[in-house]
């Protein structure tokens, strides 16, 4: 296997059929001798977001439907399905399409053997935000450029979901969050762990279908304790 995708979805029934199209030409544009799985796991929809996963994929070999009984959250669904893939290259993608799946394939071109993790960045130089609500971008923005600050690193994004990870990142990094705090922290341990993380600069775009399932004040208190983590480990470590 190539590539593997995986995709949590919570209570999206609005967004999977443009999100299926979508995938459908992504797998076209890959080409029929490139090898992708298509990981979705349902992470307790109450709606009908399971139903039509199962109608529109029953009959793919190269589809996995898992499902938590009960909401468990992003990162707990991110971690069932990277523990299912299998593929060379692991992608992690929203399910709303507000980062374009197409861009995919120049994502995996810019996977040179020495990147461990490529993650879309739209706070890079060349990427930009297109109608997204101004308090959720400025709140993602600060939190990235502290984790910048607070690591001396390069990257200007830390929060978004969308990545391709080579296959030997996922048993090195390893992540407790269950929340969507977990992008932030999968990225600070690979790069605690001296792994080549890399930007891939592109739009983020609000979201055409359903609604955003960020807690953003919850969610800020959880990275500004991650971030008091890492000074404190610091501190203590002497470094």
């Amino acid at each position: 296997m190539d590539l593997s995708v995986v995709i949590p979805c919570f209570n999206e029934q609005e967004a999977i059929v443009p999100l299926t199209h979508r995938l459908d030409e992504l797998l076209v544009n890959l080409g029929n001798g490139f090898k992708v799985e298509l990981i979705f796991v349902d992470d307790g929809s109450t709606d009908d977001t399971l139903v039509l996963l199962e109608r529109t994929y029953m009959d793919r070999d190269n589809v996995q439907i898992l499902r938590h009984p009960q909401n468990q959250g992003l990162g707990a669904a991110i971690r069932t399905g990277m523990n299912q893939a299998v593929g060379r290259f692991v992608g992690t993608i929203d399910s709303d399409c507000t980062y374009d799946p197409l861009i995919i394939p120049d994502m995996l071109n810019r996977m040179e053997p020495d990147v461990d993790v490529l993650t879309a960045s739209p706070y890079a130089p060349g990427g930009q935000v297109v109608n997204e609500m101004a308090y959720q971008i400025w709140i993602s923005q600060i939190c990235s450029k502290m984790y910048r600050v607070i690591l001396k690193s390069d990257i200007h994004t830390f929060t978004s979901m969308f990545r391709i990870y080579r296959r030997s990142v996922l048993e090195t990094v390893k992540f407790r969050s269950d929340t969507f705090l977990c992008m932030a922290e999968i990225l600070i341990n690979a790069i605690q762990h001296k792994l080549n993380v890399q930007e891939y600069p592109t739009e983020l775009s609000v979201r055409q279908h359903g609604y955003s399932k960020r807690k953003f004040v919850s969610l800020t208190f959880q990275h500004l304790k991650l971030m008091a983590g890492i000074i404190g480990q610091r501190y203590f470590s002497g470094q």
